[in-house]
């Protein structure tokens, strides 16, 4: 019997061709693994944490900055009043509602800007106008400086807003550069990371910006109106504390039997934390008012209200 010499060939073939498959689908099935591959959990949190975390220092910041402004304007420190990073975030919530709301409204409007013109057929204006975005910077700084030496708080508050632009506009302008010429070319990470940082140092100087001028109002409104706007309280001690200032009435008891020895009346409460009542006395008007601080004690007593 003699054997076909065309079949090992074929054999041959039929082996290479299956090998070929089987890498093939080898290869299909190593991507399609990797496509189906779970998310970066790490990354997800990180992309999510970074956000917040700048949200909660920008908070804490705007606080503390707040609180050593109207600290300062009643004679003290804000360090006296031992608040917690709590404490500085609440304050600061409130008062960050609007200026927030305008960022976000902006950011909104410019990815909403973006996303149209990169969607649809590119405007013939989009060429000069990312020429006049790269040389913003010229009028966006010129803008800020004349702001600041003419405008007095208003030039000194909106002075960081305006250095934000010089940054950003020309940034955005290179991208819109790009888009209109095909360029694909990508910023290195170098500049990524310039960019963000000098946008948050931006970010916290003009929180700091705003939160001197809160400060500042908040303790002006309050040394103005303080029956308005602070708690009147009377306090009751079993020691004489020698609590003297504007407005103040001190009445001594003489009945052995009662729990307190004197009374303090003519007090505002400015604020309580660290285990300390912040007392403010009438008179700021004249220079003469006073903050008293006083620990929280079982030898005194707070009334709230006249």
């Amino acid at each position: 019997m003699t054997s076909d010499p065309g079949r090992p060939q074929k054999d041959e073939a039929r082996g290479a061709t299956g090998d070929a498959a089987s890498v093939a689908a080898t290869g299909v099935g190593t991507l399609v693994r990797e496509e189906r591959k779970p998310p970066d959990l790490m990354k997800f949190i990180t992309s999510i944490g970074s956000p917040i975390a700048l949200a909660t220092a920008l908070l804490f910041y705007f606080g503390w900055v707040r609180s050593e402004e109207q600290a300062k304007a009643f004679g003290a420190d804000a360090s006296v009043f031992d608040m917690s990073t709590q404490d500085y975030v609440l304050r600061s919530i409130n008062v960050l509602f609007f200026p927030v709301i305008l960022l976000l409204l902006a950011v909104l409007l410019v990815h909403r800007l973006d996303r149209t013109l990169r969607a649809g057929p590119l405007p013939p204006w989009l060429p000069k106008l990312a020429r006049a975005l790269q040389f913003s910077w010229i009028l966006f700084l010129a803008i800020g400086i004349v702001l600041y030496a003419a405008a007095g708080t208003f030039g000194d508050v909106t002075l960081p807003f305006w250095v934000a632009l010089s940054i950003l506009g020309p940034v955005y302008g290179t991208v819109l550069h790009r888009l209109a010429t095909g360029d694909r070319a990508r910023f290195s990470r170098l500049t990524v990371a310039l960019l963000a940082a000098l946008t948050t140092v931006t970010l916290f100087w003009q929180t700091e910006r705003l939160a001197s001028l809160g400060g500042e109002a908040l303790a002006q409104d309050i040394q103005d109106n303080m029956s308005d706007r602070l708690n009147s309280i009377t306090l009751f001690s079993t020691k004489d504390l020698h609590i003297s200032g504007p407005g103040v009435r001190t009445t001594s008891f003489t009945d052995k039997n009662s729990a307190y020895g004197f009374e303090y009346s003519g007090l505002y409460l400015l604020q309580r934390s660290g285990d300390k009542y912040f007392l403010l006395t009438t008179g700021w008007d004249t220079d003469e008012g006073r903050l008293i601080v006083l620990a929280d004690d079982p030898g005194i007593r707070v009334e709230f209200g006249s």
